[in-house]
């Protein structure tokens, strides 16, 4: 019997940060391929690094055999080795131009490793029309090998479990700790809350994380503020159905998936006025102007 043809999914992001918005979406998206394919193809999760239930992905021994096969990546990446087929999924494009979110050298980096799987890519998959605008600015000769899917609810989360806030009022801020999620301006306007409003904010640790949360530790608000670097599905789940509401005060944003989980649960959200997230949540969301001082 002729074997089925196989589909090599590049899992590195879920493997790097499994609770990251890119994380959960090559989780999501790799399940959802098997469901939907593992009858007609053979599905294999490999990584940069292995890990339970994912094999390493080794450029020059692993992947050269597996030429005639279909090469999904869910990183900003693409190997040199010849494949049938290859399709990348882009999560956002602020780094194909210099910006300040990243540092120089780290920037042009990126913009290298970017720019080179996206010509590389037979088709490219990104999840906002702004992402697909953005990209098309940078090479609009991409047209053709560009289709906007958009990213859906986490599967993970109980569908059952409904918004039933606490009596004491806190705002849930989920995202990495990087200047282009603006915890600045949630910052500024706890100071002028109710003194029993509190924040809880979700995240790793990004680019100048570090600054970010000496700044949060000189504001001296210790007592109105809860820090999570990383929490499990179960948390977040129950963060989203008890939070007040779900801000995001971002400059920047591919997509915005807190903001779609947090409304699966019926929590209201409080959105940056930006272009992705106004796509994400139409007339849903009460919208602010992020740039302005946070009166």
């Amino acid at each position: 019997m002729e074997s089925k043809p196989l589909i090599n999914l590049d899992m590195t992001p879920h493997v790097r940060g499994p609770h990251t918005g890119i994380g959960r979406v090559a989780a999501e998206s790799a399940k959802a391929l098997e469901k939907a394919l593992g009858h007609s193809y053979r599905i294999e999760r490999l990584s940069r690094s292995g890990t339970a239930g994912i094999k390493s992905l080794d450029l020059r021994t692993r992947l050269l055999g597996r030429r005639n096969s279909i090469y999904y990546s869910f990183e900003h990446r693409m190997p040199s080795v010849f494949f049938s087929k290859k399709i990348l999924t882009v999560h956002d494009c602020w780094t194909l131009w210099p910006n300040a979110w990243q540092a120089p050298d780290y920037q042009k980096k990126q913009e290298k490793l970017l720019a080179q799987a996206i010509l590389k890519a037979d088709h490219i998959i990104v999840p906002s029309n702004h992402v697909k605008h953005e990209l098309l600015r940078w090479n609009s000769s991409l047209k053709a090998k560009v289709s906007q899917v958009s990213w859906g609810p986490t599967s993970v989360f109980p569908k059952q479990n409904q918004w039933q806030p606490t009596r004491e009022a806190f705002f849930l801020m989920v995202g990495v700790f990087e200047i282009r999620k603006n915890h600045r301006f949630l910052m500024q306007a706890l100071k002028r809350l109710d003194q029993r409003t509190r924040v809880v904010l979700v995240g790793a640790k990004g680019f100048r994380g570090d600054e970010i949360l000496e700044e949060i530790a000189s504001m001296k608000l210790d007592h109105k503020i809860e820090i999570r670097f990383d929490a499990s599905d179960d948390e977040l789940a129950a963060l989203y159905q008890s939070a007040t509401a779900l801000i995001l005060p971002s400059f920047e944003e591919g997509f915005g998936l807190p903001a779609l989980e947090a409304m699966g649960f019926g929590c209201p959200v409080l959105l940056s006025d930006i272009s992705p997230l106004k796509e994400i949540a139409e007339d849903s969301a009460l919208y602010f102007n992020a740039t302005a001082s946070a009166e």
